[in-house]
Parts: structure tokens; C-alpha cells; sequence
């Protein structure tokens, strides 16, 4: 739903089609995932990975408060057990920073006024973490989506994509479409529906 989001933003003119195989939307990772917000502090500094991980969770955080999703920054603690994970804490810490990250390297005694039940010598406050219910985000896109006319069919697997010149044949056993870009986001099958395309 968000990248068929972002593209309907992006070039409002164009038509848009979401083929979903399940009944309803959010039916596998995205409905059962931790519903966390990164705040990107494992990421190597500078990587793509950790510029996009800040700039996502903003993006949500932007969305939710803007749609009246429930969202919060609730921050998670990291936490070294013993002398031997110290090192790490410290390296996670550091790398934190270099992101941007908003977290505070913490001593044992505050770490238990914080988490009372957590056990260690040293955390990591990363405040910039949070939880959202992402089947509550899916179903604002497609809300939002079909708002904007796009079309959502669920219950359609794709079964056969032929690619032809200027276009690019779907084919399930009830629907066939035709696009001049196929954006796959089948997730954990994208494999199997690039396969599809021969």
C-alpha cells in the first residue's frame, strides 16, 4: 500500500491497480510484524539504509499524526549483561550518534528506574524508537488510495505476467490487466511472481 501510495503521489494522472492474492490487506507480514519504528541505530552511518530508515519512520510519524493513526515513541532500552558485551554497547552507542539517533548511553542504576525488571551494567536509551499498528496504517492507504481512484482487488493471484512491446500482460484466473509498469511487491513471494514474467 505505501509504495502504491507514494506513487499515486508522485504522478497523480496515472491509474493505479493493487493486486492482492489475499482476501484482505495486511495478511501476512505487514499484519504480523512487531509494528516497530526503526530508529535506525544499527545501520551503518552514512549508508542508504540509515538514511532511510530516520526518513521512514518521520514519514509515519508524519502520516499517523496526520491520519489520527495511535502511534508512540515509546523508545526501547539495549541492554549489556555482562563485561563482554560492554565493547558492543559502546561501538552501538557511537554509531547511534553518528546517525543521528536521539539515545543516551545509561548506567545500570538508571537502567533499572527505567526498566525495573531489566537486568545488566549498561544500556542504551534509544528514544527515537516507537510501535504502530500497521494494519491500521494498510487499511488508511488503501482508504486514501481508493479515494484517489485507485483500484485494490483482493483475492486475485497473480498467475502469468507477459511482458509485450509498450505493456505488460497480468493474468490471474479472474482478472487480467494490463500496465505499462508492473511494480511487484509480493514481499517475502516476489521471486516467484518476477518468475512468472519468463
Amino acid at each position: 500500500m505505501a509504495t502504491a501510495f507514494q506513487l499515486s503521489s508522485r504522478f497523480p494522472d496515472r491509474r493505479i491497480a493493487v493486486v492482492e492474492k489475499e482476501a484482505g490487506l495486511a495478511q501476512h507480514q505487514t499484519g504480523h510484524n512487531s509494528g516497530v519504528l526503526h530508529s535506525g541505530i544499527y545501520y551503518k552511518p552514512g549508508s542508504l539504509k540509515a538514511a532511510t530508515c530516520r526518513a521512514g519512520r518521520e514519514a509515519m510519524i508524519a502520516f499517523c499524526r496526520e491520519e489520527g493513526i495511535a502511534h508512540e515513541l515509546c523508545g526501547k532500552v539495549i541492554v549489556a549483561l555482562d563485561e563482554a558485551e560492554l565493547g558492543r554497547l559502546h561501538d552501538l552507542y557511537r554509531r547511534g550518534v553518528a546517525n543521528g539517533v536521539a539515545c543516551e548511553l545509561v548506567s545500570a542504576e538508571r537502567l533499572r528506574e527505567i526498566e525495573p525488571h531489566a537486568a545488566g551494567i549498561a544500556a542504551i536509551v534509544v528514544y527515537d524508537t516507537g510501535i504502530v499498528d500497521f494494519k491500521q496504517v494498510c487499511a488508511r492507504l488503501a482508504e486514501r488510495l481508493q479515494a484517489g481512484g485507485c483500484q485494490i482487488l483482493t483475492g486475485v493471484r497473480v498467475q502469468g505476467l507477459d511482458e509485450g512491446p509498450g505493456a505488460v500482460r497480468v493474468r490471474s484466473a479472474t482478472v487480467e490487466l494490463e500496465a505499462r509498469v508492473v511494480v511487484n511487491c509480493a514481499g517475502l513471494y516476489s521471486d516467484r511472481v518476477a518468475a512468472l514474467d519468463g
